[in-house]
C-alpha cells in the first residue's frame, strides 16, 4: 500500500469504485455521502497522503459521474487504471472491500451486489470470498 500512499491515481479509483456502489440504488444520499467519506478515509494509504477536502473534491467529482451510461463507463476506467498499475495485487481487493462496506449501509441490495460484482470483476477479485 506504501506505494500508493498519496497517489491521486488509486484516490480515484478508490473513490470510482465508492460511488458506483453508493449510487447503485438510484442515488447518494446525505447518509450514504457520510458514510462513502468515512470509508475512504479509512483507508491507511489514502489518510496518509490526502486531506478530507482533498478526497471530498475527488468524490465529489466521481459521485457526479454516477447519473449517466458515459459517467459510470469513466469510473469504471478510473478503477482499470488502478489495477494496471498495482503490482501487488492488493489494491483491488482494497477496492472491493471499500465499496462493500459503503454498500452495508442498511443491508446490502441487489443492486449494490450487481455493482459490487461488477467492480470485484474489474479488481480481478473473487466478489464471493470478500463479502462472506
Amino acid at each position: 500500500m506504501n506505494q500508493f500512499s498519496g497517489n491521486k491515481d488509486f484516490l480515484e479509483g478508490m473513490c470510482a469504485a465508492c460511488a458506483l456502489t453508493a449510487a447503485a440504488e438510484g442515488g447518494i444520499d446525505d447518509k450514504e455521502y457520510e458514510k462513502t467519506l468515512t470509508v475512504i478515509r479509512s483507508n491507511s494509504a489514502i489518510a496518509a497522503g490526502f486531506d478530507s477536502t482533498q478526497i471530498e473534491s475527488v468524490f465529489g467529482k466521481m459521485q457526479g459521474k454516477t447519473t449517466t451510461r458515459s459517467g459510470k463507463a469513466e469510473l469504471k476506467n478510473e478503477i482499470r487504471e488502478v489495477i494496471a498499475r498495482d503490482k501487488t495485487g492488493s489494491l483491488g481487493q482494497a477496492i472491493v472491500l471499500a465499496s462493500l462496506d459503503v454498500a452495508d449501509e442498511g443491508g446490502i441490495s441487489p443492486a449494490e451486489v450487481a455493482v459490487m460484482k461488477d467492480i470485484a470483476s474489474i479488481c480481478n477479485v473473487n466478489y464471493d470470498k470478500l463479502a462472506a
